[in-house]
């Protein structure tokens, strides 16, 4: 079922052109930038956009001015933070996405962890791709949790599993959703 609903959605998102996905990305930005949680809080964690997900290279140049800014890498199968200071403290690493260069393991209080996505549904459930290395991070986390989706990605019913942990919020480039 998982697999089913990952499959149609991916293939929703990579439909959308680059001017698309920069221009619904822009929107999120906007909405994200609106919420008062993110005015309220130092240390932000934020994944680095790949392909067509929803983009962050601009979220993080802007936050990296304002905030304490952390990027997950894996590390042994399990998902870590480290501080970057800069963009170019990120380097290609596992699935080809960009890391931080140094990981150093950073496990003290994150105010905001903003979470990638292939599905969500209005009740906060999210279907990532499939290893589970968010749902392991974030069990025991209490830090506000965002998914960023284009409205593409938002679906009636995202099949949930005990260990699947549901976000705060999610900000797509037509709405904000609380579950």
């Amino acid at each position: 079922m998982k697999e089913k609903s990952r499959e149609e959605i991916l293939k929703k998102r990579n439909s959308l052109s680059r001017t698309e996905i920069k221009s619904k990305s822009k929107e999120i930005f906007q909405r994200l930038l609106n919420i008062n949680h993110l005015n309220r809080t130092q240390n932000v964690c934020v994944y680095v956009s790949k392909d067509s997900e929803v983009e962050t290279h601009d979220l993080i140049t802007y936050l990296l001015k304002k905030k304490n800014v952390f990027v997950p890498f894996i590390e042994k199968e399990e998902l870590r933070v480290s501080e970057i200071k800069n963009f170019s403290d990120l380097e290609k690493g596992q699935f080809n996405i960009l890391e931080p260069k140094n990981k150093i393991n950073y496990n003290q209080n994150i105010d905001l962890i903003i979470i990638p996505g292939v599905a969500f549904d209005k009740r906060g459930n999210r279907l990532g791709r499939g290893n589970g290395y968010y749902d392991k991070f974030l069990k025991n986390i209490q830090s506000l949790k965002i998914g960023l989706a284009f409205e593409e990605q938002i679906i009636g019913q995202v099949p949930v599993e005990k260990h699947d942990v549901p976000l705060n919020l999610i900000i797509t480039d037509k709405q904000i959703i609380k579950p």
